[in-house]
């Protein structure tokens, strides 16, 4: 009996201070991952973009595998890419997050050439951006992607988006966290 009660008694106050924390989710039931993969949709400036993106899926490990393919004729390196993903609505209305894609060795470093078909290329999030956890994504919610900049050689920024945050949160409806 008391081993019982000794166990309900550490429970309730770990839940407790899980819930100070803002750990717990308010309301909602969490059976685990709902999704494997998730379609998303690119989101060309107005400007217009020197890329075109198609089939794109955002996995449930916060992978964006995308196909693309190039709309210039210059040659781009795949690492060059800095994609800006949110997804939406949320509680205080979207998440943004930006992603590159990893080169690895010993491969040369992936280009995009204009004379190349499309070629399939994974995006991540990168290390400098907080990682939105593993239960942030749910189901209802909408997912989008633009360029936020291209750099070329030695760091030169040949294509630069800079209202791409605002492109996303009209993508998503202009999300609100106000509740009815």
């Amino acid at each position: 009996m008391r081993t019982t009660l000794a166990g309900l008694v550490l429970c309730a106050a770990t839940v407790q201070i899980l819930a100070g924390q803002g750990q717990l989710p308010r309301g909602e039931l969490y059976r685990g991952p709902l999704y494997l993969t998730r379609d998303a949709r690119f989101v060309e400036p107005a400007s217009g973009a020197p890329l075109e993106f198609s089939g794109s899926e955002l996995s449930a490990h916060y992978v964006l595998d995308t196909t693309v393919r190039s709309k210039t004729l210059r040659t781009i390196a795949a690492s060059d890419i800095t994609l800006r993903t949110a997804f939406g609505p949320t509680a205080h209305g979207m998440i943004t997050f930006r992603m590159r894609t990893v080169d690895v060795a010993p491969y040369p470093a992936i280009r995009i050439t204009p004379d190349t078909t499309a070629r399939s290329l994974p995006f991540v999030i990168v290390p400098e951006d907080p990682h939105p956890g593993a239960l942030a994504l749910k189901p209802g919610m909408r997912i989008v992607f633009t360029i936020e900049r291209i750099e070329g050689d030695n760091g030169v920024v040949v294509f630069e988006n800079p209202d791409a945050t605002e492109l996303l949160w009209e993508a998503l409806g202009r999300p609100s966290s106000a509740r009815p």
